[in-house]
């Protein structure tokens, strides 16, 4: 949890991702695409509210535009960030073939930043922005065969299956 002055204080979600088995040769692991949550939560100084707030991971930001008729002191954001934005990680012995299997995964502690901009504003339009930023823990968790037949990954396989069809069908129109 990170804290800018007192306005804003930013908490990052532990995220989490399988990864299939790979050659213990191979010690870098390129992650798939990420859902991370930010927790924000924040109170502007005298006499302003809460217009905006940013969040942004890597290369993907959203806006959130804030409703002034509320009280609004907390906001969670959860960003999908595309894998080829996410930095490879080393996991030396981690999930590698014949190797041992692992219930609790591998927790690394930062695998990215996020960052949490809030804009204050006044009643003459006048704003102040503050920043906090939070480093991103992610818990990987290597997929066995037992994996293969969970609800998640034939969620996953569905939808896979719904987009290959799609994009089959637009290629033949």
């Amino acid at each position: 949890m990170v804290t800018a002055d007192t306005v804003l204080t930013v908490h990052a979600i532990e995220a989490t991702a399988q990864i299939e088995r790979r050659d213990k040769d191979h010690q870098r692991t390129r992650l798939p695409s990420l859902e991370l949550t930010l927790r924000a939560a924040f109170t502007c100084p005298a006499d302003t509210t809460a217009d905006s707030l940013t969040v942004s991971v890597s290369d993907t930001h959203r806006r959130y535009d804030l409703d002034k008729d509320t009280e609004t002191t907390s906001f969670e954001a959860s960003l999908r960030v595309p894998a080829e934005q996410i930095a490879p990680v080393t996991a030396p012995d981690f999930c590698v073939d014949d190797g041992p299997a692992d219930d609790e995964g591998l927790l690394l502690p930062g695998i990215a930043t996020g960052q949490v901009s809030l804009r204050c504003r006044d009643a003459a339009s006048i704003s102040s922005v503050h920043f906090a930023s939070v480093v991103i823990p992610l818990r990987l968790y290597c997929l066995t065969d037992r994996d293969q037949d969970s609800p998640a990954d034939r969620w996953r396989s569905r939808k896979s299956r719904v987009r290959r069809q799609a994009s089959v069908a637009a290629s033949s129109s």
